[in-house]
């Protein structure tokens, strides 16, 4: 017990506790006057509040939010600090206006952490820091602050590490609006630090930080300045209009500055000072700034600068003063007012400049006094020099750049030597193509200087340098000019066509000079003036001398012969005095002669590197022969000896087409016709066409393929369980059958092997099959032509085969889905109502087919009726009652049609061709029950409703032994002839089915079904024999004979014929008249026309009936 209070009291006392933390945390306390927060909670200002002490707002304790809600903190021009906080973490102060301070902070932090400086207002005279972080203030975050005419706007100092500077603005201070000083990690974004004293950003020893979407613009000095700062990123900054640069670098290195805009700014756009190397520049723009869009001083060395722009500018696009080992790559340098696009100044070595586009500048490229590579540049429409090398520019790389339009396109001068130009484009220059002045030992080789308004190569007191392998054509004065004691250069193997003025001009003491192995094709091809000895050949061995042409086909090499062949006129040609071409080229127009020693053509090798080896003469000396193997690869051969050799390399197995060209020092070609060679290294590939399975064929079921290119034979290895034989397959159509081996019924195992004419063999695996040349059988258990009431389980057969592929049956386009699961097929789904022919069919795996049709009809709907006579309640005055009813089925016509009549008797009705008729049979008088019951052919059962009609015969006297009348009173009154209503009077009345019964009653009331009725008096007969018993019976005795045919169509006869009975004991006569035609219409007309007769007619009589009424026929 004692134990339970000591627990309760110990959960008091930690709610309690709990309770006070609580009311710690959540306290919100109003300050309007100097205050310590030495408490956590929320605090916020309620009025403004007047500098009395050092420290306005004084914070001790972390967990702390300082709301000023817009109330201001003054200064009041003193020293000291608005807010202040040290050692604590954990702390908000927004919504403060802090101003008018004459030193120290507005906002000071010390070793606080974790921590949010927010949407304050920070503003004095210039002499206190706006934001002030220092002493391992880490991982806080200040944003939406201005702080603006402070000294700095924002400072993090000795080692702030880790802070988040975003959207502040911190402009107009007196020294710098973000400063970072021995700081790290930190990120600057999007914040404005324009119009300050010094710099925007500055970063002094800070490394690894982020600026990013920062606006440092028209500071005193420069946009963003970096000190000593290592491994920082510069990314989508605008820097413009400073008065100094936009971004500098001193002391720097390691730095990525990307994408940033560095416009018009008093000096350069980027600048690097004081070894700041290895810095990545990329993707910027630098435009329209008084100095260089880019400029590289004092030694920043090892520097990537890609995919700038660098336009407009004041002086150059990009300069390097005394900076080297620096990449220069995919710049647009275009339109710099003064200066260069690229400028390389004294010092600036071993730079790499490739895939520049300087354009419409003074020059595109300028190197002065250094040693670089200059590769794949545009240089064009620049004002003077495409490329420009000046004073002791040596050792430089100048390859594959376009010059082109400018007025010189490359420029060497002033001592530019040892220098190497090579495959350059310099095209279309206001003066000449490549220019050298007073320059030594360089190598001008395979470029093109075309259609330059004077020269296309010119060289001025420019001594030993080899030109080479260039194209100087259509230039509007010379191709190729010496001027000014030139002396002692080589010129080779160069090609001078279509010049104005000549191909090769020497002026002025250029001597020595060597120039050989050249092509000229000009009106005049040389001009030497006031020049002594130069030498115009070799020997013949390197070459002889050149090529005189003219385009009027005139020149020395097409005029002069060359009888011994050996590729040179015959005559030596003076130029003038002391320069002579002793081995003038003749004009080759034989291509050289080609053979093909090794591979023979069709020759196949069993390895895949084949060695080739040809033979190649031409008199002008043989200058290349190239094998192409088609499709795959082009070899060059080198010379051996007296012949050309090579190898055609690991080639894969195939065939293949070699061909060879040969081409002599006049360009003339030869190719020789194809050898085709084939490379066969493997075995043969086996491939059976047929996976395992059965067939129904005894020949020609084997089908292989083999791929090889040397196939000798292939053997097809056949077991069919008692005995192993072997037979050579041949080739049908690309394809290896078996064309003589027969199989027999039953089960095999094939082996395939093949062999090639090197000896490789390989084979296929076992591939297992079954001859199978039995039909299957389909025996159809459905009756053809049945009629089925339900559609379940109609269609039945059975199939006799081991192996089958499938089975279906199709009604028309229509599968019918099947069940086999009794051992017999049948329908799985119930067949809908309707008239099917069934084809059945089978596939065996071995293709063989079977077919069976069958033909049947579902039918599921019951027939339909109706009961024409008798019509219920009706009364007859007959005991035979005359029975119609009409009866059809849609699809299987109608069985039977059935009368019960009460529970006398079932009467079976017979079909007219329209209606099904007969009779009730002799019924006593009374009242009787009749239902017909209908029958289709797939035994549906149709009946209609119970009809009641009553039978009502009046009494009559007996008939006599010599005839039997009755009374007249039943005679119709239609008969006016007394003679002839007594005939009828004394007369029974027969009729043959319900119409007839009908016609029937217009004669009297009393009527005799024919069925039951012998004649034993006078009797009249009405319809015809079809269905009247007793009509057929007498018909023969009658004149006419009474048919569908005759007497035709609409048309009846009335024949009286007298009968005498002489059967009994006493000789009976009596009186049989018979009324009938070929149709009803023609019964109708003779029996109507009957009634009108004043007497029974002594003949017979044809009746048709007509619109209007009965007429004799």
């Amino acid at each position: 017990m004692n134990e339970l209070k000591f627990k309760t009291a110990i959960l008091l006392a930690l709610l309690t506790c709990l309770a006070c933390i609580s009311s710690v945390f959540s306290a919100d306390t109003a300050i309007n006057t100097t205050y310590v927060i030495n408490e956590p909670g929320n605090y916020y200002l309620t009025d403004n509040i007047t500098f009395t002490t050092d420290k306005v707002i004084e914070i001790t304790c972390s967990n702390v939010v300082l709301d000023g809600q817009g109330y201001f903190i003054d200064g009041a021009n003193a020293v000291g600090y608005g807010i202040s906080a040290s050692e604590v973490s954990n702390i908000t102060i927004k919504n403060v206006n802090i101003r008018n301070f004459s030193g120290g902070s507005e906002i000071y932090f010390s070793e606080v952490t974790n921590s949010f400086i927010t949407n304050n207002s920070l503003e004095s005279d210039g002499l206190s820091f706006g934001i002030q972080l220092e002493s391992y203030s880490n991982n806080n975050t200040i944003t939406g602050n201005t702080a603006n005419s402070n000294y700095d706007g924002i400072s993090l100092q000795s080692s702030s590490n880790y802070n988040t500077i975003t959207g502040n603005t911190a402009n107009s201070n007196a020294n710098h609006g973000i400063l970072l000083v021995s700081s790290l990690n930190n990120t600057i974004t999007g914040n404005t630090a324009d119009l300050n004293d010094k710099y925007g950003i500055y970063l002094g020893s800070s490394s690894n930080n982020t600026l990013t979407n920062n606006t440092a613009d028209s500071n005193n000095l420069n946009g963003i300045f970096l000190y000593s700062s290592l491994n920082n990123t510069l990314t989508n900054n605008t820097a413009d209009s400073n008065n100094d640069s936009g971004i500098s670098l001193q002391s720097s290195s390691n730095n990525t500055i990307t994408t940033n805009a560095v416009n018009l700014n008093n000096d350069s756009g980027i600048f690097l000072t004081s070894s700041s190397n290895y810095n990545t520049i990329t993707n910027n723009t630098a435009d329209s700034n008084n100095n260089s869009g880019i400029y590289l001083q004092s030694f920043s060395n090892y520097n990537t600068i890609t995919n700038n722009t660098a336009d407009l500018n004041n002086q150059t696009g990009i300069s390097l003063a005394y900076s080297s080992s620096n990449t220069i790559t995919n710049n647009g340098l275009n339109s710099n007012v003064a200066g260069s696009g690229i400028y390389l100044g004294s010092s600036s070595n071993n730079n790499t400049i490739t895939g520049n586009n300087a354009t419409s500048n003074v020059n595109g490229i300028y190197l002065k006094s250094s040693s670089n590579t200059i590769t794949n540049n545009t240089a064009d429409l620049n004002n003077l020099n495409g490329i420009y090398l000046y004073s002791s520019s040596n050792y430089n790389t100048l390859t594959n750049n376009t010059a082109n339009s400018n007025y010189d396109g490359i420029y060497l001068g002033y001592s530019s030597n040892y220098n190497t130009i090579t495959n350059n484009t310099a095209d279309s220059n206001s003066n000449s193509g490549i220019y050298l002045e007073s320059s030594l030992n360089n190598t001008i080789t395979g470029n093109a200087v075309n259609l330059n308004s004077y020269y296309g190569i010119i060289l001025t007191s420019s001594l030993n340098n080899t030109i080479t392998n260039n194209t100087a054509n259509s230039n509007n004065l010379n191709g190729i000019s010496l001027t000014s004691y030139s002396d002692n250069n080589t010129i080779t193997n160069n090609t001078a066509n279509s010049n104005a003025n000549c191909g090769i001009y020497l002026y002025s003491s250029s001597n020595y000079n060597k120039i050989y192995n050249n092509i000229f094709n000009n009106s005049n091809n040389c001009y030497i003036v006031s020049c002594g000895l130069n030498y115009w050949n070799t020997s013949k061995e390197q070459g002889g001398g050149n090529y005189w042409f003219t385009p009027t086909k005139t020149g020395w090499s097409e005029t002069h012969s060359d009888l011994n062949n050996d590729g040179f006129c015959d005559e030596q040609y003076g130029l003038s005095t002391d320069n002579i071409d002793y081995l003038p080229k003749s004009l080759d127009t034989a291509a050289p002669e080609v053979t093909i020693n090794s591979p023979l053509n069709e020759s196949i090798y069993n390895t895949s590197s084949i060695l080739i080896n040809v033979s190649a003469i031409d008199s002008s000396d043989v200058s290349s022969v190239t094998v192409e193997i088609e499709n795959v690869k082009n070899v060059t051969l080198s010379l051996n000896g007296s012949y050309y050799t090579g190898n055609t390399g690991n080639l894969l197995d195939g065939i293949y087409n070699i061909t060879v060209t040969s081409k002599d020092e006049n360009g003339n070609t030869n190719t020789t016709e194809p050898v085709i060679v084939t490379i066969d290294t493997t075995a043969p590939k086996v491939t059976i066409n047929h996976a395992d399975n059965d067939y129904n064929y005894t020949t020609n079921i084997l089908n292989v393929t083999i791929n090889d290119l040397s196939l000798d034979t292939v053997i097809a290895e056949i077991n069919n369980g008692t005995t192993l034989e072997n037979i050579t397959l041949s080739e049908t159509n690309g394809f290896f059958v078996n064309s003589t081996y027969v199989f027999g019924q039953g089960a095999y195992s094939v082996r395939i092997y093949a062999n090639d004419s090197f000896g490789h063999m390989n084979s296929s695996e076992n591939i297992t099959f079954r001859i199978d040349l039995n039909l299957p059988v389909i025996t159809v258990n459905t009756v053809e032509g049945e009629y089925f009431k339900n559609g379940s389980n109609v269609l039945n057969f059975t199939v006799d085969e081991d192996y089958i592929d499938s089975v279906t049956a199709f009604n028309g386009s229509t599968e019918i889905p099947l069940d086999n699961s009794t051992g017999n097929y049948l329908n799985s789904v119930a067949l809908n109502e309707g008239v099917y022919n069934v084809k059945i069919r089978i596939n065996d795996t071995a293709g063989n087919i079977d077919t069976e049709n069958v033909n049947f009809t579902v039918d599921t709907t019951a027939p339909v009726l109706t009961l024409n006579n008798p019509v219920n309640g009706t009364t007859f005055t007959t005991s035979s009652i005359s029975l119609n009813v009409s009866a059809n089925d849609s699809l299987s016509n109608v069985s039977s049609v059935l009368a019960q009549i009460g529970s006398i008797r079932n009467v079976t009705l017979s079909f007219d061709g329209e209606y099904y008729i007969g009779s009730t049979g002799t019924l006593s008088n009374g009242n009787y029950e009749i239902r017909i019951i209908v029958t289709d052919l797939a035994g549906n059962v149709n009946s209609n409703e119970t009809v009641n009609f009553t039978v009502a015969v009046p009494s009559s006297s007996s008939r006599s032994s010599g005839s039997s009348h009755s009374s007249s009173s039943d005679v119709s009154d239609d008969i006016e002839s007394d003679s002839v209503r007594d005939a009828v009077s004394d007369s029974d009345v027969v009729y043959g089915n319900s119409f007839d019964e009908g016609y029937a009653q217009d004669l009297k009331e009393k009527l005799y079904d024919s069925k039951d009725y012998e004649i034993s008096g006078d009797t009249i007969i009405v319809g015809g024999p079809k269905y009247n018993v007793l009509a057929k019976k007498y018909d023969s005795k009658f004149g006419i004979s009474i048919s569908n045919d005759y007497p035709g169509e609409n048309k009846g006869i009335i024949q009286v014929l007298k009968v005498q009975d002489n059967s009994g004991s006493i000789i009976q006569s009596y009186t049989i008249i018979y009324i009938a035609g070929s149709d009803r219409y023609g019964t109708q007309a003779a029996l109507e026309y009957f009634k009108t007769l004043d007497e029974l007619p002594e003949g017979p009589l044809m009746i048709e009936w007509t619109v209007n009424g009965p007429v004799l026929a």
